[in-house]
């Protein structure tokens, strides 16, 4: 049983892990560094209390699976208004980065509520 669950574990790192890494990245460059770093650590404290979870009973790691998604979803909502803020830029020269920022910064701390 432990041979197959460490396997199982091992499989939802490496699905996941590239993921986060992008979404980060992408996010801090192209959206605002802080509210990504705030969101970076979140997911990494929830990946956690998923993968506790996932060794221990299945219901306990559903929590920590939705939070992660719903973190992961917000790094790509960052990502997605910094792309689209630069075309902003490139096309009508308009630049919305100072109200995104206080948007994102307002925004990531919600990401705290379960």
């Amino acid at each position: 049983m432990f041979p197959l669950v460490y396997l199982s574990y091992s499989q939802n790192c490496v699905d996941a892990y590239p993921t986060f890494l992008v979404m980060l990245w992408s996010a801090g460059l192209l959206c605002s560094q802080v509210p990504a770093a705030f969101a970076g650590l979140m997911y990494l404290v929830v990946r956690q209390k998923y993968f506790v979870g996932y060794l221990g009973e299945r219901t306990q790691s559903t929590r920590g699976y939705i939070v992660g998604k719903r973190i992961i979803l917000f790094l790509f909502l960052m990502s997605l208004a910094g792309i689209v803020n630069y075309f902003l830029i490139l096309l009508f020269g308009s630049d919305f980065e100072n109200y995104i920022k206080t948007i994102a910064t307002t925004i990531s701390p919600l990401l705290l509520i379960p």
